[in-house]
């Protein structure tokens, strides 16, 4: 199996943890953004959101671009939203942030896939 396919397992469970931190942090998260716990629970909902609505979405909008750059989009865009996330101040701007993030997570896990597929069937072919 070609590496890059670890790199995006690798990747893919970083994601997955990424969605899920919101929940363990959530009391602090409370305190710290003067909200409820189930208030930070919306944090949770818009990443998953981002990530399920923009995943077919945008996978149709950039299948003309080359797979790298659409990878570093989605990089670049999920880190951006992570950072916002982590330094927001309200829980509106973090859950903006959040759909910001999820919306990398999903273009980030469809585009993955099919290169993965591809590698490997050039592979066994």
């Amino acid at each position: 199996m070609p590496f890059v396919v670890y790199i995006f397992t690798l990747s893919a469970f970083a994601l997955g943890l990424a969605e899920f931190v919101p929940i363990g942090l959530s009391d602090v998260m409370a305190s710290s953004l003067n909200v409820t716990v189930e208030q930070v629970g919306a944090t949770v909902t818009a990443y998953a959101l981002g990530a399920t609505f923009s995943a077919p979405i945008l996978t149709a909008l950039t299948a003309s671009w080359s797979r790298k750059n659409v990878m570093l989009v989605t990089a670049l865009v999920f880190t951006l939203g992570s950072f916002v996330a982590a330094f927001a101040s309200t829980l509106s701007a973090m859950v903006v942030a959040r759909f910001v993030a999820g919306i990398g997570h999903g273009l980030f896990l469809a585009v993955a896939a099919s290169t993965a597929a591809k590698l490997n069937r050039k592979r066994t072919a």
